[in-house]
């Protein structure tokens, strides 16, 4: 899978420059956040750097922060684990699937791989460092990098033309709305509750007969509607952005105003079109978002399973080792002195 670079493109704006690190002989992604120069002013520094931490649960990715001596949760799916949402719907639709020969669980796992590589591709799309052009360019050795990865040879054609339609949709979106990106994948976190997550995108975007600064959620899924597990992850997300941007509570010029889901519309009936969720941002508040609070404070999801390692291999024939270390033994390793 394509990694995080350690170059820095001239073209890239204001960047965290945190870089992919070696450390124990494993490569580790640090989550790359990028200002678009037109907002030079953006306060980069009130938002935290963080690894992909290649440890997680099922559905649940962790991150790590430099000098924290414990990993961070993501959201996405801390809604309905916090009994803020019900699974019933995911039941059912695991059901409807079986009826008609599908594993829902495999099906599900392949379109979330090809929704990273989406993500991927519009990210390096706005970094400058990859520039999406329709037909088979440069973005298809991305693309080989997860078809090859997860052995979705098969699906060659399908992502093929998935990719091109989402890009087209997602243009259409661009323009329809008069987008400006501001920044991709700025992290933001909550020192107390254990919970970070990267932002898509936050946008400058015309919305209701004014420019607002948005966070946008990029889904995957084109068949079924916006769930409530994806109001209360983007109104979440907004929350923590706004919660780090604004001191004192003071607005701040980048506060956002909007929280959205965008996502392509039925690829089969509706090709190149998208669709925009409502605005998320104040459909919860921090009082309902306490239930996530103590979710994680109970059940720590943020903790690696026990069984967790990392096994990394050295040198050669003649002086071959073998390195085990656990997850905390790994956080130690990767922040050195830090603390």
């Amino acid at each position: 899978m394509v990694k995080a670079t350690p170059h820095i493109s001239k073209n890239m704006g204001k960047f965290t420059n945190y870089d992919t690190s070696e450390q124990s002989g494993l490569i580790v992604e640090d989550v790359r956040t990028v200002v678009n120069p037109e907002f030079g002013d953006f306060p980069l520094d009130v938002f935290p750097n963080f690894w992909r931490s290649p440890f997680g649960k099922k559905e649940q990715r962790l991150y790590a922060r430099k000098g924290y001596s414990e990993f961070f949760c993501g959201i996405s799916s801390l809604a309905s684990k916090s009994g803020m949402t019900s699974k019933d719907g995911l039941h059912k639709a695991e059901i409807d699937l079986a009826f008609r020969g599908i594993d829902a669980r495999q099906m599900w796992n392949e379109r979330a791989n090809y929704g990273s590589c989406l993500h991927l591709l519009i990210a390096l799309h706005e970094r400058n460092e990859l520039k999406f052009v329709f037909g088979l360019h440069d973005w298809t050795e991305v693309v080989e990098d997860f078809i090859t990865s997860y052995g979705y040879h098969s699906l060659r054609d399908q992502w093929y033309a998935d990719i091109q339609n989402d890009m087209a949709a997602y243009f259409s979106f661009k323009r329809d709305s008069n987008v400006k990106i501001v920044t991709t994948e700025v992290m933001v976190c909550h020192d107390d509750w254990h919970i970070a997550t990267p932002l898509d995108i936050v946008a400058q975007m015309d919305f209701g007969g004014k420019r607002i600064f948005a966070n946008i959620n990029i889904k995957t899924g084109d068949t079924h509607p916006f769930s409530e597990d994806y109001f209360i992850q983007t109104c979440l997300e907004a929350y923590l952005y706004n919660r780090q941007i604004e001191k004192n509570g003071k607005k701040n010029k980048y506060s956002l105003n909007g929280s959205f889901c965008w996502r392509p519309k039925t690829r089969s009936k509706t090709p190149g079109n998208y669709e925009l969720s409502k605005n998320t941002i104040n459909l919860y508040t921090e009082d309902d978002f306490l239930y996530i609070a103590e979710y994680v404070k109970r059940k720590k999801p943020y903790v690696p399973s026990s069984d967790s390692k990392i096994v990394t291999f050295h040198g050669n024939e003649e002086n071959s080792k073998i390195v085990i270390r656990t997850p905390y033994e790994w956080l130690k390793n990767m922040n050195g002195d830090a603390w």
